[in-house]
């Protein structure tokens, strides 16, 4: 397939392991997703994050673990709005169903004109189902969460998906 001429510029936010990591099934994804955005005409600016590691973002990844705890650092919304304005971008890419809380925090950054699609890799509450079964054979693992819990992470999912668009 030929790549088309780059027409339209996108911001492309991923965690930095997904684009620059191992042969992983969410790496070989991600890979896809951006091969399949340029071959589209997509002109692709990237705005990585890694997880924020201080002991404050620990403890409360232990007191209420949940993927959409907004675990980058606290200026990343603002980072990738300059990254917006900077190219003159009109769609953002969101790679991965954990960046959700981050479409919110871009409307309310002011990115109202900009679309903003969520690219998901498969369905994560079919991992929270599979983690449930674990947990229930093993009870002696350190983190056992509620059976609730792939209920509550779908409520929180339905919360963030009307930011995308």
């Amino acid at each position: 397939m030929k790549e088309q001429q780059h027409t339209r510029k996108a911001v492309f936010v991923s965690h930095r392991n997904s684009v620059h990591g191992g042969a992983g099934g969410q790496q070989v994804c991600t890979h896809e997703y951006r091969d399949t955005l340029r071959l589209a005409g997509f002109e692709l600016h990237d705005v990585l994050w890694e997880h924020e590691r201080t002991l404050a973002r620990r403890v409360a990844n232990r007191l209420r673990p949940s993927p959409y705890n907004r675990p980058w650092p606290k200026d990343f919304a603002r980072r990738v709005v300059d990254e917006i304005k900077k190219h003159k971008a009109k769609v953002v890419f969101l790679n991965v169903i954990d960046l959700l809380p981050l479409a919110t925090d871009l409307k309310e950054l002011g990115c109202r004109d900009c679309k903003i699609v969520m690219l998901s890799h498969g369905l994560a509450s079919v991992d929270e189902v599979h983690t449930q079964r674990i947990l229930r054979e093993y009870r002696f693992l350190p983190l056992n969460p509620s059976p609730l819990r792939p209920g509550d992470l779908l409520r929180q999912e339905a919360q963030f998906l009307p930011a995308c668009d």
